[in-house]
């Protein structure tokens, strides 16, 4: 696999033009100097196999869900009663399977505004009879819809509901194995008390059949500048995990965003989120040149706006990415959860088909 970083503005590059198009660039715009750029080729540079769990909030083409292990179509919730509340839209899953993709079922705590709620969670886990609703309609949508299993997302909890939390997944996993289905559950960094703390790591290990995880929080709307997923910081939370689960369960989680955030940044100001291909035309259009952050393994570049505020964006790009995926191998990791298989990681998917080709369950 090759990845080249522009030296120069003007730089001129052998077979520019589909270079351009496999990462999603403008055909006109002159590239940045430290640009990363994947180079496309015919085939993998290896043939390991892992698992790819891709989420989307779109239906995903039947001809891209060959690149993929599983596919989760983001989301199902559900009411204070424990009725299954269904996403705006529909996945045709036996198409999916035909091509060897094991739908998931997504199911997350979302409240009536849209946001993750702990209180709808916490119902949810104290009463008897919303639980039991919510499994009944759950299995039986995911048998008339053909699912392969259940992506739980569940998020922002409430530290006092960590052993209810534990004792629900227990349940429902052993409720999902007699019918057939597999679990799979999001945990967000071990390192990060407002997220984790209600989560037993060791436990919810040894529950589920899969576990993503979402390493790609340490920056967000309103933390200072950082890069999402620093590279040290990825490898202190797999340091902590691994002890306590069999890495062979976890998928390592990559995003397909990053943030542009106001320089310089004060308590309370919110960075607009931004992806992959949108920050590198960002940068393009700005003239601006995009550094590289050896030890975060991260790229940013900073821009003067409109009304010539200095700004800082930190993204992924191809080097970054490549950088999360070497870390597999070492960690012996199942393989990833891409939280977003559409153009905002189309050049992280390209070196993932480089270096990977997709697990096959069906």
């Amino acid at each position: 696999m090759k990845i080249h970083v522009v030296n120069k503005p003007g730089e001129l590059i052998p077979g520019e033009k589909a270079i351009r198009k496999a990462n999603l660039l403008p055909e006109i715009a002159p590239l940045c100097p430290g640009q990363s750029l994947f180079i496309p080729g015919e085939r993998p540079d290896s043939d390991r196999s892992i698992e790819v769990l891709a989420f989307s909030t779109k239906p995903i083409p039947e001809d891209i869900a060959k690149n993929f292990t599983y596919f989760s179509p983001y989301c199902y919730s559900f009411d204070t009663l424990g009725e299954l509340i269904a996403p705006g839209f529909g996945c045709n899953n036996e198409g999916l399977r035909a091509e060897g993709c094991a739908p998931l079922l997504c199911l997350a705590n979302f409240g009536a505004g849209g946001g993750f709620s702990p209180e709808l969670a916490h119902r949810l886990l104290s009463k008897e009879d919303t639980e039991k609703k919510l499994c009944d309609e759950l299995i039986s949508t995911m048998k008339a819809e053909k699912y392969y299993g259940l992506q739980l997302c569940f998020n922002y909890l409430f530290p006092f509901d960590r052993d209810n939390y534990s004792d629900f997944v227990l349940r429902l996993s052993q409720l999902l194995h007699r019918e057939g289905f597999i679990l799979s559950l999001e945990l967000p960094p071990p390192d990060l008390p407002a997220l984790s703390s209600a989560f037993d790591y060791k436990a919810l290990g040894q529950y589920a059949d899969r576990l993503s995880l979402m390493f790609c929080r340490w920056a967000h709307a309103y933390s200072p500048p950082l890069p999402l997923a620093p590279l040290p910081y990825i490898r202190a939370a797999l340091d902590k995990l691994c002890p306590i689960i069999a890495s062979e369960k976890m998928l390592l989680g990559i995003s397909g965003s990053g943030f542009d955030w106001r320089l310089p940044w004060r308590q309370g100001d919110s960075a607009r989120q931004i992806s992959t291909p949108l920050a590198a035309q960002l940068a393009m259009s700005q003239r601006a040149e995009i550094r590289f952050d050896p030890r975060a393994q991260a790229p940013y570049f900073d821009y003067l706006d409109a009304i010539q505020l200095r700004r800082r964006v930190y993204f992924e790009d191809a080097r970054s990415i490549a950088a999360k995926l070497d870390l597999l191998p070492e960690y012996a990791l199942a393989g990833i959860a891409l939280y977003s298989w559409e153009k905002s990681l189309r050049p992280g998917n390209a070196v993932l088909e480089r270096l990977y080709t997709a697990e096959k369950l069906l």
